[in-house]
């Protein structure tokens, strides 16, 4: 069982990212949205306009034409969590429908792992409603997926392999995932993370609320316990003075 010092350190990534997503501390330069300045922006994805479904699939090393860990059928009238025990049962009746990502979605977290292998920074700036969601969940899936397939299989897919090179051979840690929203939108995330990866890899913890001690040992004590890859969902308004509190 990970003990408290493991737990700093997912506490630690936890900060970090806050600390990257807090803009009332630290100065931008404010980027001009004249119409000279949108023509020079480009899509960033041009590279992947030629490309189908079938060889993104092929290029992630994956089995089937989904993304890994990821329920194949949805449940149309969503009344219970997916993860629940008669959530889970729905995807099995005949009411369930197919739950397949679009191409533009194959796109995106292809994008989003090219840039994660060579350690670039990413934005995934897609309007509303186009099921960036499922792509950030979709690459959390699969940088799970390579990470095991580097474990079991000492390699990366072909379109990896330069980072197996004697120089540039590393393998993915096994740690948290952080995901950081609003308030209000938390429970939502919990849905849709359910809705798309099947149960039992992943485990989600909830931070919410201020850093007081209480819910940092009532955290503590749920990060200990969460079987399989921690998915944090973490919020705007904890602030990360607090969380660099040492834990009890």
């Amino acid at each position: 069982m990970p003990g408290a010092h493991e737990h700093e350190e997912a506490l630690a990534q936890v900060v970090e990212y806050l600390h990257s997503a807090n803009a009332e501390d630290r100065d931008f330069d404010l980027v001009s949205l004249s119409g000279e300045s949108l023509a020079d922006w480009r899509e960033g994805v041009e590279a992947y306009k030629v490309l189908t479904t079938e060889q993104m699939q092929l290029m992630l090393g994956l089995p089937s034409p989904f993304f890994p860990f990821f329920n194949q059928k949805q449940d149309p009238a969503g009344i219970h969590l997916p993860w629940s025990e008669e959530g889970r049962a729905a995807l099995h009746s005949d009411e369930a429908t197919e739950l397949a990502p679009f191409w533009h979605q194959w796109v995106g977290v292809l994008k989003i792992t090219d840039n994660m292998m060579a350690h670039k920074n990413v934005l995934l700036m897609d309007q509303v409603g186009v099921g960036k969601t499922m792509q950030a969940i979709g690459a959390i899936a699969t940088y799970e997926w390579l990470r095991l397939t580097f474990k079991q299989k000492g390699r990366y897919p072909d379109r990896f392999g330069k980072f197996q090179s004697h120089t540039l051979c590393y393998a993915l840690p096994a740690a948290d995932h952080v995901v950081i929203c609003p308030p209000n939108l938390v429970e939502q995330w919990t849905v849709e993370i359910q809705r798309y990866l099947v149960w039992g890899h992943f485990s989600i913890l909830p931070y919410q609320g201020s850093c007081t001690k209480t819910n940092r040992v009532a955290f503590q004590q749920a990060w200990q316990q969460a079987k399989g890859t921690r998915i944090i969902l973490a919020t705007y308004n904890v602030s990360p003075r607090h969380l660099f509190t040492r834990m009890c």
